[in-house]
């Protein structure tokens, strides 16, 4: 992949990709546990550790967390299109 920008880009690290991967599967409207599981390709029946997992991001912001539901914040939005078009993803 070549970046022909003056700034070199920046390789996300797994823990990265990973909260990118989150953010891109909560999606704009937002989602339950059990349908973030099955959007991040896992069985249904992990969405209690799905759920779990991804408490660091409610905690840092980046998610919003009500009845079992996941939204992005604006937080997380921009971080997410930021990010996708560093990497040119968007």
């Amino acid at each position: 992949m070549s970046h022909t920008n003056e700034d070199p880009i920046h390789v996300p690290s797994r823990g990265e990709i990973e909260t990118l991967c989150v953010l891109h599967a909560v999606g704009s409207s937002g989602c339950r546990a059990n349908d973030l599981a099955a959007r991040l390709g896992l069985s249904a029946t992990l969405a209690s550790v799905v759920a779990h997992g991804i408490e660091r991001m409610v905690f840092g912001g980046l998610l919003d967390s009500v009845d079992d539901s996941f939204r992005l914040t604006e937080r997380g939005r921009e971080l997410l299109m930021k990010r996708l078009d560093e990497l040119g993803l968007r």
